[in-house]
């Protein structure tokens, strides 16, 4: 098995390389994406040198979880039972606290046949992590492909309890811009989340306006000064759209003559445009931090309902999100 092996800030990068062009660099803290570079050309938005990557408390390039997104108040209603998770972010909940798996180190194996590469990274998290009611164990597996530009994360956990689970993974992408206001995204989705601008929790859903209509495609930067007028909290997208199932390709991006695809089997993808976290970083490959330097497309359920969100030990969390790069 051809696999590059670094070990730096206590965590192990794995560099892996396929015979189209696609190669990925993969950590084993946060069973993370740290690059991913397709004909020589670096397509992720990340840190340039490993240090900044492990020690930072930003979850880019990271797996996310136990619960992506935002709990309102850091309140858990299981049944009868109220759970108070770890606030990290203005009194609310963020991708599961301080100490989520972002930031967690996994134990690592590796196999292969003549089609994949398979990466796999475990992680329990004890009763109680966070906030959060029963152990899990976590199971996230790489799954590159030899003979295409294409990988795929399946996600797996296992609770001890009912518990509630929503994973993703925070990769930043920019195909090799200066900055992503150019990228023409396509999203399959007519509808959006609604916020609370002041903290972006979400409330509910609405019908995307021509701000948020990307079902035919439309530069990233279209409308992005409105939007961060309407959402001065983030400056920009950090909105989920909710797929319309109306094709199996749920997002495409475009720039360069690079196209990007996103596939999975959930409802949503929240889609964030505001790349303060790299605030004085040099990113690799494009040089000081940018604020619209990269997008971030994170798949996911839809997470202000939060009785959805709910994993019984019978019933373990089974998702997956594939990544397909190509020329056009």
């Amino acid at each position: 098995m051809n696999i590059k092996k670094i070990k730096a800030h206590g965590a192990e990068f794995y560099t892996l390389k396929n015979e189209c062009g696609l190669e990925i660099t993969l950590c084993s803290f946060g069973a993370s994406v740290y690059e991913v570079k397709y004909k020589g050309k670096v397509v992720t938005y990340h840190p340039e040198n490993y240090k900044d990557f492990v020690t930072s408390k930003k979850n880019y390039g990271k797996s996310l979880g136990r619960v992506c997104g935002r709990i309102k108040g850091g309140v858990v209603k299981i049944g009868r039972d109220i759970y108070y998770t770890d606030k990290n972010e203005k009194g609310n909940t963020l991708h599961g606290g301080k100490k989520n798996i972002s930031f967690k180190n996994f134990k690592t194996s590796f196999s292969e046949n003549d089609q994949v590469y398979n990466c796999v990274f475990k992680y329990v998290s004890p009763d109680g992590e966070c906030g959060f009611p029963g152990s899990v164990g976590f199971i996230i597996v790489y799954i590159i492909s030899k003979k295409t530009p294409h990988f795929t994360i399946h996600y797996h956990a296992v609770p001890s309890e009912r518990t509630p689970i929503n994973m993703s993974t925070h990769i930043y992408w920019n195909l090799g811009s200066k900055d992503i206001l150019n990228h023409q995204l396509k999203v399959d989705a007519s509808k959006i989340t609604k916020l609370d601008t002041n903290n972006l929790v979400v409330l509910g859903e609405s019908k995307a306006n021509k701000y948020f209509d990307f079902t035919k495609g439309m530069k990233i930067g279209a409308y992005i000064k409105e939007v961060a007028k309407l959402n001065p909290t983030a400056n920009g997208y950090d909105h989920g759209f909710i797929f319309n199932n109306k094709t199996e390709d749920k997002v495409i991006l475009k720039a360069n003559h690079i196209s990007l695809t996103v596939r999975c089997d959930l409802p949503m993808a929240n889609i964030f445009t505001n790349c303060v976290a790299f605030k004085g970083l040099k990113i690799k490959g494009y040089g000081m931090d940018k604020l619209y330097g990269g997008v971030a497309i994170e798949p996911q359920l839809l997470g202000y309902k939060q009785e959805t969100l709910l994993v019984n030990p019978s019933h373990p969390y089974d998702r997956y999100i594939s990544f397909e790069l190509g020329s056009y």
